[in-house]
């Protein structure tokens, strides 16, 4: 073998030994981003919107007007979780019984959503004068509510 082909063969081996060492940390950067983009997966599936539904009855002490302590409501959760957590949450108030002095509040948010309207429920009749509002029952399903109406 001559000088030329032996330095041929050395930096063929070269390229090789270069190519492996770049693989290998080229591996290691792709499976790191496998592992994030997985992890961000299992985050989305975890945070997916959820109705739930919460019967609450209003405690006043003088007889007030429901459908403007309703709107006085909305604006109350306003205030104590903020304008960004209402609209993520999606706090809405889907019927009313004035006879029963009874409402269904609709939560459409992750797990957190609930917990966080039910706080401040618990919280409202300290900072807001008027009426308590005491939450009976949560539930998955409107129609479950309604016979409770």
């Amino acid at each position: 073998m001559d000088f030329i082909s032996i330095v041929a063969i050395a930096i063929a081996l070269a390229s090789l030994v270069i190519v492996f060492a770049y693989t290998h940390r080229m591996w290691k950067y792709i499976s790191m981003l496998l592992d994030e983009l997985s992890i961000a997966m299992l985050v989305r599936k975890k945070s997916r919107k959820v109705k739930r539904y919460i019967l609450v009855k209003f405690i006043c002490k003088d007889k007030t007007d429901l459908k403007s302590f309703v709107k006085s409501l909305e604006n109350m959760f306003t205030k104590l979780l903020g304008e960004l957590d209402k609209i993520d949450c999606g706090i809405t108030v889907a019927s009313i019984s004035t006879d029963s002095s009874r409402a269904i509040i609709r939560v459409v948010g992750d797990y957190r959503c609930l917990k966080r309207v039910l706080i401040t429920l618990s919280i409202q009749h300290i900072l807001f004068e008027g009426c308590i509002v005491v939450p009976i029952k949560t539930s998955g399903l409107m129609s479950r509510l309604r016979k409770m109406l």
